[in-house]
């Protein structure tokens, strides 16, 4: 079938390959279903919003620790390995990979169930303490085209929508490019592709870590939720126009000399170059989205009332954040189809420009949001002063 149609061999693979293909859809979705979408659920369900500013940050520290480790488990798996079982190092990674995975599973539904029964029946640390053990209403749970509606009649979520989606697909349509450039850099060798990959998650979680302990959380608490916002589609904005001026750079007469005097500078190789390029502004778009684009896409929920709060984010952050993903896989791959080519470096021109065009969307989308969030915010602490003034007043 390839032979015979040359143009859709992605998609033919993905039937080929079908249990890839499974597994690469699920890992997704863990992503996105377990750590966008329930972990900040149940954030946003348990901290009290005058708490928000102070735990937000801490939470993607803390989370990001996770990055550190397992980026060293990876890159132990994919080279230490080699070692102990040198006649099928990359069968024995996936075995070890995967019993990781299982294992870091099974401890986090134990530490969820230990806070529900040990911290959450208290008052002091909970406000939904003293209705705990009251008969809870079944609730209903949004359906694609119920989540597609309240997207639709909530600007604040719309917005929101449109902000995930365009980080989905600017930071997917740099991936890509970056990664083929990867894997020319290690040609065909999946160990040290796989470490690299390893090394990358550590350097992830460390930047993002000192990045909010000392600039993401004091820029959460001293800035308007805009300027705080705004920072992380201008980082990807820049930091992408320049990994695909680079890539690009024999096509552009006004940048070809600049890029070969450097690289010869440098004395180094451009898929050298494109590669830790690529991997740095791919890591420091990470940093600023994990510090400072999470916690604030967080803070819209919180004036919200509570159905909009539940299920506007369920909402949100699945179909926002899948749809995102996939409309730069389906970009690329519809280019790739047209065009008849397997080569990902040939379509980079057409993807700057869509990525380009994504994030200015967004940084337009930032401002408009922001107008709402503010008016949201000042209504709850309205709200909030009004009870206050009637309990003194009692």
């Amino acid at each position: 079938l390839n032979n015979q149609y040359p143009k859709f061999s992605g998609f033919i693979n993905i039937y080929a390959y079908w249990s890839y293909s499974a597994f690469y859809v699920l890992s997704e979705i863990w992503g996105s279903a377990m750590v966008a979408l329930m972990f900040w659920q149940f954030a946003n369900e348990i901290v009290r919003f005058s708490e928000a500013k102070r735990f937000y940050g801490l939470f993607v520290v803390i989370g990001n620790v996770s990055l550190i480790l397992s980026g060293q488990v990876v890159r132990f798996c994919s080279t230490g390995i080699r070692a102990y079982f040198p006649e099928d190092p990359w069968k024995w990674s996936v075995y070890f990979l995967m019993s990781t995975v299982v294992v870091m599973g099974f401890l986090t539904m134990y530490i969820y169930r230990w806070v529900h029964k040990n911290v959450l029946v208290d008052p002091k640390y909970y406000d939904g303490a003293k209705v705990a053990k009251d008969p809870k209403k079944k609730k209903s749970k949004p359906g694609l085209i119920d989540s597609v509606k309240i997207i639709m009649h909530s600007k604040e979520l719309g917005l929101l929508a449109v902000l995930i989606m365009a980080y989905g697909v600017t930071i997917n349509l740099v991936e890509v490019q970056w990664k083929e450039q990867l894997k020319f850099y290690y040609a065909g060798d999946k160990g040290g592709y796989n470490a690299f990959m390893g090394n990358y998650s550590t350097w992830s979680g460390i930047l993002t870590i000192l990045f909010s302990l000392f600039i993401g959380s004091n820029v959460l608490r001293l800035l308007s939720w805009f300027k705080a916002a705004i920072i992380t589609p201008f980082v990807i904005l820049a930091g992408g126009t320049l990994f695909f001026c680079f890539i690009l750079s024999n096509d552009i007469d006004l940048i070809k000399g600049f890029t070969q005097s450097i690289l010869s500078a440098m004395g180094t190789t451009p898929v050298t170059a494109a590669t830790f390029l690529g991997a740095g502004i791919v890591i420091v778009s990470k940093v600023v989205k994990y510090s400072l684009f999470d916690p604030t896409k967080e803070m819209v929920y919180m004036p919200l009332d509570d159905e909009l709060k539940t299920k506007g984010k369920a909402a949100v952050d699945v179909i926002g954040g899948r749809a995102g993903k996939a409309g730069g896989a389906f970009v690329q791959s519809t280019l790739l189809a047209i065009m008849g080519t397997t080569n990902v470096l040939s379509i980079a021109h057409i993807c700057f420009f869509v990525f380009a065009g994504v994030a200015v969307l967004w940084l337009f989308s930032v401002r408009f949001l922001s107008v709402k969030v503010e008016e949201n915010i000042a209504k709850r602490k309205a709200e909030q002063l009004q009870q206050q003034q009637n309990k003194s007043g009692v």
